[in-house]
């Protein structure tokens, strides 16, 4: 059997597959006709950037690699919480916490050992970078971010890249998108040839979050990812070698819309906790502010615990509570109400005692946007009206994928359950490489010619409650691997019914 000597990943920051139309993205629509559409395709919980590329490299659930999103508190580490969106935080993590920052191998690690390489090309974030390309110098392979080309390797060619492409020594923003691409195709794959490629660009997360779902800026940050998609897709047709490339295109989360904001630490130091966003100064409770509160206590007593539930159940933007579960087999928590961490792929030792996800609802935006939800006003300095990520809203959740390649389908699309823990996977079993046992994910088998799954998914649906509260998931269980459907509370649905029925 002939096999893909390449693949190329492209990604685009928190692009909802939903927001993909011809007019939006007309060469991300007509690759579609060339290859296989995934219209199931989830991110991990928290639906946050770094722990969704950190899953998407390692194939892993943060409950293995323990990337809880962007930040996190591990015990045994520090006193605060540990952040990833600076280099120098990965560094910083990967000295001070038990296992390092990541517990899991990833593709730059898994392909060196293979002998196989990897570049990565972003123009994001520096964190983006590092979980895309955790150790990358150290394992030999090529990492280039367009924007903080400072923190590029091997220093020499990096050096070079910037030379040629006139990079300036602090990144370029204006017009990354496509410097990205260029930067790939007139100099990375000349110059390295590399196994496994991937292009990650930040938008058009960044559009979304400043001026909501759907603006005008949003649309033409996501025209431009298309764009810079197409120049791509131009160039890998035009090499003689095009028929051992497989490209795969894919975002990392989706988004919401802002609705309202709240504080869960102010609403608890109200109710008379001790609570604060770090541990130092004697707090009980540490809050990591968010779509879905995280919360770690100094003490995991029960009884405080079950308190700190009782009251952020009874709140209006209450979207459901998750905790340590009551044993390794249940799907109740061990908090009362509450359903397991393990259900939404979070149970690593780093997890917090308790998460508290925000209410979400399916409400339209101003431009006519599908989706809204509470945020912590704590997180970050985001208006109501913009876009927001890391819930378990089905909508934020929902990612997308598009595989196209001399291995896959054509013209086709599957609504079978998929998820960014199967790209490491798939593009592993593409290229004959053996898959670590550390895997959560699974090559994506059923969308390859002649592939047929054997066996039909599964949905699954929990429920945890106390009171007058109630906590509700769905999950996909397909093919051995648990895929988040959404998490909503009895108050909630309510809600939204009575919306609903007023509206009718």
């Amino acid at each position: 059997m002939t096999r893909p000597e390449r693949v190329i990943l492209f990604g685009i920051d928190g692009l909802r597959p939903d927001m993909v139309t011809e007019a939006s993205m007309p060469n991300l629509t007509a690759l579609r006709s060339c290859g296989v559409w995934c219209g199931n395709h989830r991110t991990v919980f928290p639906s946050e950037t770094r722990g969704a590329l950190t899953a998407l490299a390692t194939g892993t659930q943060p409950a293995v690699n323990g990337v809880l999103g962007n930040q996190f508190h591990a015990r045994g580490g520090h006193m605060g919480q540990t952040f990833t969106h600076a280099v120098q935080h990965w560094r910083t993590a990967d000295a001070m916490l038990p296992g390092g920052m990541v517990n899991a191998p990833g593709l730059a690690e898994i392909l060196a050992r293979e002998g196989r390489s990897l570049a990565v090309v972003t123009s994001s974030g520096q964190g983006s970078l590092a979980a895309l390309n955790w150790k990358g110098a150290i394992h030999g392979q090529t990492g280039f971010n367009v924007r903080h080309p400072q923190f590029s390797f091997p220093a020499g060619a990096a050096a070079a890249i910037r030379e040629r492409h006139g990079i300036p020594l602090d990144g370029c923003a204006e017009g990354s998108e496509g410097k990205a691409v260029e930067t790939f195709i007139d100099t990375i794959w000349p110059d390295v040839r590399p196994d496994v490629s991937i292009i990650w660009l930040t938008e058009a997360d960044s559009a979304a979050h400043v001026h909501g779902l759907g603006a005008e800026e949003h649309l033409a940050a996501m025209r431009r990812c298309d764009q810079a998609l197409g120049r791509l897709v131009a160039w890998r047709d035009a090499l003689p070698e095009r028929e051992e490339i497989s490209l795969m295109v894919t975002s990392d989360h989706g988004h919401v819309t802002i609705s309202d904001h709240i504080s869960v630490g102010s609403v608890l130091v109200a109710a008379g906790f001790n609570a604060d966003d770090t541990f130092e100064g004697g707090a009980d409770i540490l809050v990591g502010a968010g779509r879905a509160a995280g919360l770690w206590f100094r003490k995991p007593e029960l009884s405080l615990m079950q308190d700190v539930f009782d009251c952020l159940g009874e709140q209006p933007w209450f979207g459901g509570g998750f905790s340590t579960p009551a044993d390794p087999t249940s799907h109740l928590g061990q908090v009362e109400g509450t359903l397991s961490l393990n259900l939404i792929g979070v149970g690593h030792r780093r997890a917090p005692d308790l998460y508290i996800n925000l209410a979400g609802n399916n409400g339209s935006n101003r431009n006519g946007i599908a989706g809204g939800a509470w945020c912590d006003v704590s997180n970050y300095n985001i208006a109501v009206g913009g876009g927001t990520h890391g819930g378990l809203h089905r909508l934020e959740l929902a990612s997308v994928l598009l595989a196209e390649g001399p291995r896959f389908a054509t013209g086709a699309i599957s609504h079978l359950p998929t998820g960014i823990c199967d790209l490491a996977p798939t593009i592993l079993h593409l290229l004959g490489c053996e898959l670590p046992r550390s895997a959560s994910g699974r090559p994506l088998t059923e969308i390859m010619r002649g592939g047929a799954p054997s066996e039909e998914p599964c949905l699954h649906e929990y429920m945890a409650s106390r009171g007058g509260s109630a906590t509700y998931l769905t999950v996909s269980r397909f093919l051995a691997v648990n895929y988040l459907g959404e998490a909503w509370s009895a108050v909630e649905r309510s809600r939204e019914a009575a919306r609903t029925d007023e509206a009718a």
